[in-house]
């Protein structure tokens, strides 16, 4: 599972118990355009990710998903979104990332992050979902990013559950 599977399994690990999402500023729209950097996306990506987990029945987030990411992460964050919004999971809460480009190329860039998932909780259908034992608040994220028709986009996003940070 990649990208949009990152956050909402992490919320889906997340201890906690609120039936209501808080409110969650709406993501980007567009890209940040040819200029933009392997960061950017990253970010994005992640605001989106924090936004569809939150509130996964608020629109079909895949155009969302889709302006920064490409296949093979395209295609398993959306089916996660969609698999998560049936099964009625939502997110409590924001993973906080901190992430450094840990090498670039003109068209490739590898991206390194401890993300906090502290404070994030998950409900199914209203009901609290527990984090199973031995998983960290913190930890450690890969991801890659290329640049695609003048855009960076993530393209993988592997995240290492149980790898604290």
């Amino acid at each position: 599972m990649r990208v949009a599977a990152v956050l909402l399994i992490a919320s889906a690990l997340a201890a906690g118990c609120s039936s209501q999402p808080p409110p969650v500023a709406p993501p980007p729209s567009t890209p940040a355009g040819p200029t933009n950097t392997p960061l950017d996306a990253y970010r994005n990506y992640w605001q989106v990710t924090n936004a569809s987990a939150a509130n996964p029945t608020a629109r079909d987030w895949s155009s969302d998903i889709a302006l920064y990411t490409v296949d093979p992460l395209r295609s398993s964050d959306i089916a996660t979104w969609r698999r998560f919004r049936d099964l009625g999971v939502v997110q409590q809460g924001t993973a906080k990332i901190s992430p450094t480009v840990s090498s670039q190329s003109q068209d490739a860039a590898q991206i390194e992050d401890c993300v906090d998932i502290t404070g994030v909780s998950s409900s199914q259908n209203g009901r609290s979902l527990s984090k199973p034992p031995g998983y960290p608040e913190r930890f450690k994220v890969d991801a890659a990013a290329r640049l695609t028709d003048g855009t960076w986009r993530l393209s993988e996003l592997d995240r290492h559950w149980q790898q604290a940070c």
